[in-house]
């Protein structure tokens, strides 16, 4: 799972590949879809389009909420897709990258 602009927010990766994947087509149900989507929305709502360095949350704690909705979010995926398929969080916070396994 990981947030990109105008795309979704999950990943299957092969080799040395990164496919951009509907939620509803690795089978999750319709609500998680929706939330998975959601967060993905919460993210562009603060992009800066004109000039993506100067995005910036609008709220003291704003990374911080999103990155625990993240969270929760690739709980709930762990719960809905085959135990075969890893599961990972990619988090950029406060200029750092955290990669979550779940």
């Amino acid at each position: 799972m990981s947030v990109e602009v105008q795309c979704w927010p999950l990943w299957i990766i092969r080799d040395w590949s990164a496919d951009n994947v509907d939620p509803l087509a690795l089978g999750v149900s319709q609500q998680l879809s929706a939330d998975l989507l959601a967060w993905q929305k919460s993210y562009e709502d603060i992009f800066d389009w004109d000039y993506p360095p100067d995005t910036h949350w609008p709220t003291e704690t704003g990374e911080a909420d999103f990155a625990a909705v993240g969270r929760s979010l690739a709980i709930r995926l762990r719960t809905e897709v085959d135990a075969s398929v890893p599961i990972e969080l990619v988090e950029h916070l406060q200029g750092k990258r955290f990669v979550l396994s779940y």
